[in-house]
C-alpha cells in the first residue's frame, strides 16, 4: 500500500492530468485510433475541445508531491462535439479521420448507457509503475464519498470485458448488470464487448 493524498485537481494541472490519462493508452484506445500515439493525440484533443475543463471533474492521488493517479467522475457527459471532430480532421487529415470511422462505429455498437440515477466513474487511471499498490481502490473510495455528497445511492462505470481492472471493481462492490458484445468491436480490439457495472451504496443507519 502506497501512502497517498487524495485531493481535487487544480486548474493549473491540466497537462499533468492528460499525461496520467494518456501516457499509457489502453489497448482498446490504441486499437480504435490506430496506434498508441494516435490514442494520445485523440485524448488531448478531447480535453482541449471539451466544454467542461478536465480538472473540474477530477480527483487526484498524489505521492511525494507528484500526481500519480486520477479519478474522473460525475454526471456530465463527454461526447464528441463538432469542435472536437474539426480538431481531429485538422490534426490527422480527412483521409486518416475517415479511416477511423469503422472503429468508432464498432465502439458505438457496444456502448452501454449509465443509469441516470447513478453517480458515474468516467475514468480511473494510476501510473503503471504504481499499479496494484492500493491507489486504484483509494480513488474508487473517493467516488463513493462524492456520490453520497451529491445525493446518489449508487455508482456506475463501464469497462471492456477483458480489462483486468474488473477484478478491482468487483472487490470494491461493483456488480455487472449489463453486457453488450459485437463482432466489429471484437475484430478491432480483441475484446468481446463492454459491461456496465453498478455499486449500490449502503444507506446510513441511525445510531
Amino acid at each position: 500500500m502506497v501512502e497517498a493524498l487524495v485531493r481535487p485537481a487544480r486548474s493549473d494541472e491540466t497537462d499533468v492530468l492528460v499525461e496520467v490519462l494518456w501516457a499509457d493508452p489502453s489497448s482498446e484506445a490504441a486499437a480504435l485510433t490506430g496506434s498508441a500515439e494516435r490514442a494520445r493525440q485523440f485524448g488531448r484533443l478531447m480535453v482541449e475541445a471539451s466544454s467542461v475543463p478536465l480538472w473540474k471533474s477530477c480527483m487526484v492521488a498524489e505521492v511525494d508531491g507528484e500526481v500519480v493517479g486520477l479519478l474522473q467522475q460525475g454526471t456530465e457527459e463527454f461526447g464528441p462535439s463538432l469542435r472536437f471532430l474539426s480538431a481531429v480532421v485538422r490534426v490527422w487529415g480527412l483521409g486518416q479521420s475517415l479511416r477511423t470511422l469503422p472503429r468508432g462505429w464498432a465502439l458505438q455498437r457496444v456502448r452501454v448507457p449509465t443509469p441516470a440515477d447513478s453517480w458515474v466513474v468516467r475514468e480511473l487511471h494510476v501510473r503503471p509503475d504504481l499499479r496494484n499498490r492500493g491507489l486504484g481502490g483509494l480513488l474508487l473510495g473517493q467516488a463513493d464519498t462524492s456520490a453520497r455528497a451529491a445525493g446518489f445511492a449508487s455508482v456506475a462505470l463501464t469497462v471492456r470485458t477483458n480489462n483486468p481492472a474488473r477484478r478491482l471493481y468487483e472487490r470494491a462492490g461493483y456488480r455487472t448488470v449489463r453486457l453488450r458484445t459485437h463482432s466489429w468491436y471484437r475484430h478491432w480490439t480483441g475484446a468481446e464487448g463492454r459491461v456496465l457495472m453498478v455499486k449500490a451504496l449502503p444507506t446510513a443507519t441511525a445510531p
